[in-house]
């Protein structure tokens, strides 16, 4: 077993995990099978193209109170009913009604 080390961790939107994965897909010889489950996955949720969906993150993080893990939660899963969103913010995001309703704008202004 080939022992590696984690360098860096990003939070990454599943339109940008669909395209490096398939990056590192295309120089193999098969998918391995975490490779293959992860493929699938992303082919199912990934509704946006990767400019997309960097541009929604970027929009978000904006808003006061969103940080890069709900900015990219939010471009996954592109609520468009403030009951969606605030599932997403459970108990750990304390948010204005005004930063809730700038994310659905910004959310709806692409979703277009």
């Amino acid at each position: 077993m080939i022992a590696e080390k984690v360098l860096d961790r990003k939070t990454v939107p599943l339109a940008k995990v669909k395209e490096l994965v398939k990056e590192r897909v295309k120089d193999a010889e098969a998918p391995t099978y975490e490779q293959d489950m992860t493929l699938k996955y992303v082919g199912k949720f990934a509704t946006l193209s990767r400019a997309k969906a960097e541009k929604i993150v970027e929009e978000l993080q904006k808003i006061e109170g969103v940080d890069e893990a709900l900015a990219v939660k939010a471009a996954d899963v592109l609520p468009v009913e403030k009951t969606v969103l605030e599932l997403l913010l459970a108990k750990k995001y304390h948010l204005s009604d005004d930063a809730i309703q700038s994310i659905l704008d910004v959310i709806k202004k692409f979703n277009k």
